[in-house]
């Protein structure tokens, strides 16, 4: 959800409250600072997760502000639907050896606690409710984030189509993907499949709706996450199984790498 800019040293806790150091995984957590101071099984009940065919990934970004010498940590559960509340589908990866890309879109008006352009500088996933694999998994990506004025439901699948002019790498490496699968409020799990960004990505949700792009080749153990159906007006999402740099894809697939 950092090339000469440090994110502070933020201190764990509930990641609804202010700061925080590591946050959970599926729905999307995103962290920024104030720019002006920085094979898939879906649950589809309450109860019970069964199969189906869309999903997108919860998030959590961590954002911050920052005022004068002051900075302050937020964290943005997308969608802010989900903040406590686990998503109604789960998503499960394959086992061994896989290469993906997948794009996802998260409507600016999830950002609506942000008081002005800030830095995007992590962003997680946390699992499911319903613990399936917990990994470990090892990704080596590129994430490149952007600002698009593609909306959710307006989502091409010609990947290139979907990236704003401000197309940024933000992180080229290897992240280890596993879960602790701790407690988070309500019935969620923490957000702890982590990914921070080497180069802070500078997001203003009145400019347009973002864009993170992850291009994976992935090994290891299977992994479980928490995801939103296919039709959620907060995100949406572009896959192609096979190839990290494939092209095209689908809107909203269910195969997870």
């Amino acid at each position: 959800m950092t090339a000469t800019l440090e994110t502070p040293n933020i201190m764990k806790t509930n990641y609804l409250s202010a700061p925080v150091t590591a946050l959970n995984p599926s729905p999307v957590t995103i962290a920024a600072w104030d720019s002006r101071s920085p094979a898939i099984s879906q649950k589809e009940t309450k109860r019970t997760k069964v199969r189906g065919v869309g999903f997108a990934f919860v998030l959590a970004a961590l954002l911050g502000s920052c005022v004068t010498t002051e900075l302050r940590a937020q964290v943005v559960v997308v969608p802010n639907a989900q903040a406590t509340v686990d998503g109604n589908g789960s998503a499960t990866s394959t086992a061994g050896p896989a290469s993906v890309r997948w794009l996802q879109i998260h409507d600016a008006s999830q950002f609506g606690a942000l008081s002005g352009p800030s830095f995007l500088t992590k962003f997680a996933y946390r699992p499911d409710r319903i613990l399936g694999q917990s990994g470990p998994r090892s990704w080596t990506l590129r994430i490149y984030a952007s600002t698009t004025s593609r909306s959710v439901a307006g989502l091409s699948t010609t990947f290139a189509e979907n990236l704003g002019t401000n197309n940024t790498l933000v992180f080229d490496g290897t992240v280890n993907v596993t879960t602790a699968n701790l407690p988070g409020p309500g019935n969620t799990r923490q957000f702890d499949y982590v990914f921070a960004f080497t180069t802070p990505f500078l997001y203003d949700p009145a400019a347009g709706n973002l864009v993170l792009d992850l291009q994976i080749a992935a090994n290891g153990e299977a992994v479980t996450f928490d995801t939103v159906s296919a039709g959620d007006p907060a995100i949406g999402r572009v896959f192609s199984f096979g190839f990290s740099t494939a092209t095209t894809g689908i809107i909203q697939d269910s195969h997870v790498t």
